[in-house]
């Protein structure tokens, strides 16, 4: 966290994007290290937009590709995701990544409504825990398919035990609002500690110079430098 003030918006901006690169790019490449996981969802807010460690759940579920990198043409998911796919959720194009493969069912315990999610549960196994929720995800005249892609189970932990059954894997993580930090099992959390080093590296080294020239900026010894 931090203040930055600046009478050349243009600078400024150049600072931010170099932080948003940085930060928010370390955390969703070492994300892209999950191989397998089931999504808690549990927090106020639409589904795609849950967050954990400050990470949106929306990039979480784009982590098939770098979105950073501009050499690919297609994110997994945007706004118009569904233009992408056919009824049955089929690309209409060879070249559209998936979402995620790592994540092989979602456990929505609490969200809001108001925004599009049926994709969501269109392409991942969804559980939705309570009749109340279903209920009230159903009535979202922007969610009006949702349930039909989705089951329902009366309590949490009757969700999870079936999760764990159905998809594989014991790694939980919990897009639960979560700012200074993710909630997630502790299996999941020793695996991302042995990654960080790693990842931390490889995105100080390589992917952050990467995404700073296609965007025109230029980096010396981490720091941004003036174009002349």
């Amino acid at each position: 966290m931090g203040i930055d003030a600046d009478n050349n918006l243009l600078q400024q901006n150049d600072r931010i994007t170099l932080d948003a690169l940085r930060w928010y790019g370390k955390l969703l490449m070492l994300l892209k290290e999950i191989e397998t996981c089931i999504v808690l969802l549990d927090g106020p807010y639409p589904i795609g937009y849950m967050k954990a460690g400050g990470i949106v759940f929306d990039n979480f579920m784009g982590l098939s590709v770098d979105e950073f990198d501009l050499d690919h043409g297609w994110p997994p998911f945007s706004r118009y995701s569904e233009m992408y796919f056919d009824q049955d959720g089929h690309p209409l194009l060879q070249e559209i990544p998936p979402l995620n493969p790592a994540v092989k069912c979602i456990v929505n315990n609490y969200c809001f409504i108001g925004y599009p999610s049926a994709f969501f549960a269109q392409h991942i196994p969804t559980i939705v825990v309570g009749r109340d929720l279903a209920d009230l995800i159903h009535s979202c005249p922007q969610n009006s398919q949702f349930m039909r892609y989705s089951l329902v189970a009366d309590r949490l932990d009757t969700a999870i035990k079936f999760a764990l059954k159905s998809a594989g894997t014991g790694n939980i993580l919990a897009f639960d609002g979560a700012t200074g930090g993710f909630n997630m099992t502790e299996a999941l959390a020793d695996f991302l500690r042995e990654k960080s080093t790693k990842i931390e590296e490889k995105v100080e080294t390589g992917l952050l110079p990467k995404w700073c020239r296609q965007r025109n900026l230029r980096i010396e010894g981490g720091h941004l430098k003036k174009n002349v």
